[in-house]
Order: C-alpha cells, then structure tokens, then sequence
C-alpha cells in the first residue's frame, strides 16, 4: 500500500463497505438478466447495477456496481464494481417437470463464483484538534482492490417468491491512499489499523428476497461483514439494496413467441 500526504475530537470514517453481492440466481444457458437498484451503506445512499449471462450451460458471468455519497455534506463517497466468473446447478423439483404455471423456475439452486473488485472510498474527515483549540478538515482518499470467493444457496418456489444465501470470503488489498489538509492524530490512528493489518482476509453473508413474476421481480437484500473488533473503527458492517430484478432472456424470447 503506497501511502501519500500533502499538509500537515472525530468524525466517523469508513474505508470499506460490503458491496452486492452476485445473486442474480442464473440457472440455465443463454439465459441474461439485469437489476437496477437503490443502495445504503454507512449514512450513505447511492445505486447499485448488476448483470449476468450464461454462455453455456452450467456457467455464469456476472457482474455488479455501486456509487453511494452522504448527502448533503458529501462527506463519505463510496463505488466498487466487480466481475465474476462460476458454476451453477439447479435441482427442479418434481413437481415443475410437466407444469408451466409456476412463476419462478421451481427448485433449489447452488452456485460458486470467483471474482476480483476494484473500488475507491474518499472521506472528508472533521477532528478537533484540542491543543490548538480549532476544528480541522482533512480529505482522504483509499483504492483498493478485492479477489474473492462466492458460494450462495437459493430457493426457488411456485408461488412468485424466490429467497437466497450467498456468503463470500475475499482478500482486500489497498493499493494506495492519498490525504491532504488537517491530518490530525485520529486519522494517523485509522490509517495505522489498515496499514498493520493490510491486506485483510475477511467474510460478507448476504440474503436476499425476491417477489414478482420470471420476467420481473422486486428485491430487497442486506449484506453482513463478518470481521474483528479491531476493524470497527475503518470498515462499515453492512449494506442494503433494494430495487427491480429483470430477466432480459425471457423478456425477448416472449416477444419472439408473438410475433
């Protein structure tokens, strides 16, 4: 991690959110779907993106990002984006075999992805410096990336609900900081943890809810980061989204179906 400061009491800073997670539940080949949603994190609010294809059977790409600023201070600014590759299987139930009325492919589903992420936080750090007596602002901003691991169980049922688990273990390297302005010796403790401690191995849990129909659903999901007190201090411990799930593949071969 290369670190480089310019110039010479506390506000809460983080260095790193939990992000989405890859759960887009892709189950079968040529099959594409998209999601557009509202991401919150940290007192922040922001969007979230993801898109994933299956080029063949049994195989999935995926891919994911966010941008999440506190309003109206702009204090903390966070994005990430991610892309993954990995295996899915769905075991249908048996029941699904001969009837087409379900409105999710019924059955549980199981996948593994490998994936890397790069992503940036940039934090306005207020602290009271009280030998001076005065109140200083620093700017700082942290680049990292992330190599990660996925495994995620899902539910798939008759009756337009879909509900899933996915937790990931990751290595999160910062490449660089950069800091000017007030540096104050708060600030010099925060970027102490993560420079004794970097790169950090640590875990996200996720869940998710899907409610709708094939083609569209709504989605809600939160996201759990699963590490040391000590980090408590740097990192914030969850994340939550909420928005529209669209399965484009099924979409088009509709449209091609009435035409």
């Amino acid at each position: 991690m290369a670190l480089v400061f310019i110039g010479s009491g506390c506000t809460t800073n983080y260095y790193y959110s939990p992000g989405a997670q890859h759960n887009l539940r892709l189950y079968k080949a040529k099959q594409a779907k998209g999601e557009a949603g509202i991401f919150r994190s940290a007192g922040t609010t922001g969007f979230v993106t993801q898109a994933a294809y299956s080029p063949y059977k049994h195989i999935g790409l995926q891919a994911n990002y966010f941008n999440s600023t506190s309003s109206p201070t702009d204090r903390l600014k966070m994005q990430e984006g991610n892309v993954a590759i990995g295996t899915y299987y769905l075991q249908k139930l048996k029941s699904s075999q001969d009837d087409k009325t379900y409105l999710f492919e019924p059955g549980f589903l199981f996948d593994l992805y490998a994936g890397i992420g790069i992503g940036q936080n940039k934090n306005q750090i207020t602290d009271f410096f009280s030998a001076a007596g005065t109140t200083g602002v620093a700017h700082s901003t942290f680049y990292y990336h992330t190599y990660y691991i996925q495994a995620g169980a899902h539910f798939q049922s008759f009756k337009a609900v879909a509900i899933g688990y996915t937790f990931r273990f990751f290595y999160l390297d910062y490449k660089k900081v950069s800091a000017y302005g007030s540096i104050s010796e708060n600030f010099f403790n925060q970027l102490n943890v993560i420079q004794s401690n970097d790169p950090f191995f640590m875990r996200e849990n996720s869940f998710k809810l899907s409610i709708g129909r094939e083609k569209i659903n709504y989605y809600v999901s939160a996201n759990f980061l699963s590490s040391g007190s000590l980090f408590d201090v740097v990192f914030s411990r969850s994340s939550f989204q909420s928005g529209m799930e669209i399965n484009i593949s099924e979409l088009f071969r509709k449209k091609n179906s009435l035409e």
